[in-house]
């Protein structure tokens, strides 16, 4: 969506470029009339015009490229996303990041989210794994015992168990002794470890990886900040040479070309910007996505963009 929009912006800025190159196609063609000029300044200006009318049908091409693109991800048919692009876009003017992002804001990744519930229910296998080795008994049903022969020892208890009168008076249902079954547990226990132990790898690798994901989306998001404070600082530049030209066309010590030629470069610039800014909004997405939702700034502006001057 955000590269549509940069698209939409250039296709306007490309226009005004032609514009430039047919005024510039008209006053060659004028100064060769007037015998001011040969037809070489012609020609030059009539394969710029056409230079710049093939630059926009490109540009135009890849803006059709988007809209089918949004159109075919929506499920809608080709002439779902026609008009997408025709109105002002809000973007933020300035995309700050806090000092401090908190690992903890990885937790609303889904892949993330479901590693740590492997792991965790991996964890609760393995306590219920060794459960399995406690018996189940019913320490009520002895209540005919005294103290003193439960307090004999653990082979005296042992023996005690065992024997035929205490089956017939303390078991009851579901009464289970582990020592009948002690291989069958210990590899089941064997089992819930290893796959305990596969799940916090895998949860291990899969924090990783986010942590990498955020790191080179923070990485890129800086490094078309950095572009874009030194790309308006030519582009203020370059205005002001503009506006210097048009000044002297006004005190009549320069003609129409020379304004035109300036504005040209001007243009130029702008149609970068438009690129840069995109980056910098694609960048963001990938830091939101990589951060599983993004986080809240206050300090976030919004501005309307602006049709090329």
């Amino acid at each position: 969506y955000f590269r549509g929009q940069a698209l939409r912006q250039q296709l306007q800025l490309v226009q005004a470029m032609v514009g430039i190159r047919r005024d510039l196609r008209q006053l060659a063609e004028t100064r060769f009339r007037l015998g001011l000029d040969n037809d070489l300044a012609v020609k030059q200006a009539v394969a710029e015009l056409e230079a710049a009318n093939k630059r926009e049908a490109g540009v135009r091409d890849q803006l059709d490229v988007q809209r089918h693109l949004l159109s075919r991800l929506a499920g809608k048919g080709p002439d779902f996303a026609k008009h997408l692009f025709t109105g002002p876009m809000v973007i933020p003017e300035q995309i700050p990041v806090p000092d401090h992002l908190s690992i903890g804001l990885l937790v609303h990744r889904p892949d993330l989210a479901a590693a740590l519930y492997r792991a965790d229910s991996a964890a609760r296998l393995v306590k219920v794994a060794k459960t399995q080795f406690l018996p189940t008994i019913d320490l009520t049903g002895f209540v005919g015992f005294n103290a003193l022969t439960l307090s004999k020892g653990a082979n005296q208890l042992g023996n005690l168990l065992f024997s035929g009168q205490s089956f017939a008076y303390g078991l009851a249902p579901g009464f289970r002794l582990p020592w009948f079954e002690g291989g069958r547990l210990r590899g089941e226990l064997a089992a819930q470890r290893a796959e305990y132990d596969a799940a916090v790898e895998l949860y291990n690798e899969t924090l990783l990886d986010a942590m990498r994901e955020v790191a080179d989306s923070l990485s890129a998001w800086q490094a078309t900040r950095e572009m874009l404070e030194a790309h308006r600082r030519l582009l203020a530049s370059l205005g002001d040479d503009w506006r210097l030209a048009k000044v002297r066309l006004t005190s009549g010590l320069d003609d129409d070309r020379e304004v035109l030629r300036h504005r040209h470069p001007v243009l130029e610039q702008e149609y970068a910007l438009k690129a840069l800014e995109s980056d910098q909004l694609v960048a963001m997405v990938d830091l939101i996505e990589a951060l599983g939702g993004g986080y809240h700034n206050p300090d976030v502006q919004n501005r309307p963009t602006q049709k090329p001057g």
